[in-house]
């Protein structure tokens, strides 16, 4: 029960924070995730999915056939 009370407890205002970010960047970061998050449920809800939802592909060159299907020549009388 007295380490519950201790949790509790708030810390005096003069510690300094591990959070390294500002508090106007912080809410535009709450923000858009916010916007994110509704866009996403109610795109689930239609089906679809967002860019966000899928991860990016790392190829950086396009796949090629190990072997190349020859082109068949018509002969034309």
């Amino acid at each position: 029960m007295t380490r519950r009370l201790n949790v509790l407890k708030k810390k005096p205002s003069s510690t300094k924070t591990s959070r390294k970010i500002t508090d106007e960047k912080l809410l535009k970061l709450q923000r858009e995730e916010k916007i994110r998050n509704s866009s996403r449920r109610t795109a689930q809800k239609k089906g679809r999915s967002l860019a966000t939802d899928k991860s990016k592909l790392k190829s950086s060159r396009p796949i090629r056939l190990a072997r190349k299907a020859s082109k068949k020549r018509v002969s034309v009388r």
